[in-house]
């Protein structure tokens, strides 16, 4: 890992949460590898208490591993995490539908343009080097802001406790400009029937959307690790 300069003070739990989590999702350390608490703490010149703190909220999005009498490692995502994780998210995502479609407003909706109009600006420089971090980001608001449209606090809780965007992040999936157009093409197909409030559109574009995405990182999971595809 690149060694970091140390951090201020104020909120330490909070900072050093924060700058592990955004290396991890950098892939700095890589998915499957250890995390030496005692590195950490002299990268960050802390005690370990904020470092164990941190780790544990890290634990709670899905990004490390606490394995007793391990160690901590950063997680590593197998076939089957996507599949269980993309199952429930479709679950919930079309359990959704009808409130969206119900309850959307005109100012949630303006966001989601502006939402898609990013995507679209992304895809015109794909070919710059890890464009599809900010893509995936992109990916996560919009779904986040539909499932926040549905009026369903309990539903928008669970949906996030899930955090599938993280787990897409970890398989360090190397998507293409073809991939992510095709993404920004399904966005606009969701979009577009959000604004018709056309629920049968808005199911068969979700449904789409999802299971295009789980192909895709299947796709490349089985390549990465060498096995054949599910």
């Amino acid at each position: 890992m690149n060694t970091p300069y140390p951090i201020v003070r104020s909120g330490l739990n909070d900072q050093i949460y924060e700058r592990l989590r955004d290396r991890i999702l950098a892939g700095d350390p890589a998915p499957g590898t250890r995390i030496h608490i005692d590195s950490l703490c002299r990268d960050y010149s802390v005690s370990r208490t904020p470092v164990k703190d941190a780790l544990r909220l890290l634990q709670g999005d899905g990004l490390v591993d606490l394995r007793p009498r391990s160690g901590t490692f950063v997680r590593q995502p197998t076939a089957q995490d996507l599949i269980e994780v993309f199952g429930l998210r479709q679950v919930l995502e079309e359990y959704a539908a009808e409130g969206v479609i119900r309850n959307i407003t005109s100012q949630e909706t303006a966001l989601l343009r502006r939402l898609v109009g990013r995507g679209g600006r992304v895809i015109a420089r794909a070919h710059v080097l890890d464009a599809w971090r900010e893509f995936l980001l992109i990916d996560q608001r919009f779904h986040d802001l539909l499932i926040t449209a549905a009026d369903n606090r309990h539903l928008l809780d669970l949906y996030r406790r899930l955090k599938a965007h993280n787990l897409v992040a970890l398989v360090r999936f190397p998507d293409t400009p073809a991939r992510m157009k095709r993404a920004h093409t399904d966005h606009l197909e969701i979009l577009e029937a959000t604004k018709r409030r056309d629920l049968k559109g808005y199911l068969g574009a979700i449904r789409g959307h999802l299971e295009n995405a789980q192909t895709n990182l299947l796709r490349h999971l089985s390549k990465v690790e060498g096995r054949p595809e599910r």
